[in-house]
């Protein structure tokens, strides 16, 4: 499910940033071989020179599937820095 929400959008993340390029999608890796439900990610950079906590933000296909991050507390994009999910 995964998959068709990366492959299907680009995706609402940026909307919580401060402002449009705060947070981009430097890569995906979308329906690769194998299971269904693993192996699935994507890579964002925040370009500014704060941290974005992206705890509870959405991943929103123009279908409507949603994938909502969870992380149980802050799930913080280091200021100029990567993360994965």
């Amino acid at each position: 499910m995964l998959k068709r929400i990366l492959f299907s959008c680009f995706i609402i993340l940026s909307l919580h940033a401060q402002s449009d390029g705060d947070l981009i999608f430097s890569e995906i890796m979308s329906n690769p071989s194998g299971s269904e439900t693993t192996g699935e990610w994507v890579e964002v950079y925040n370009t500014t020179g704060s941290a974005i906590d992206i705890e509870g933000w959405q991943l929103r296909s123009n279908s409507g599937q949603s994938h909502t991050t969870a992380n149980g507390s802050a799930l913080n994009v280091p200021a100029l820095g990567f993360l994965v999910m």
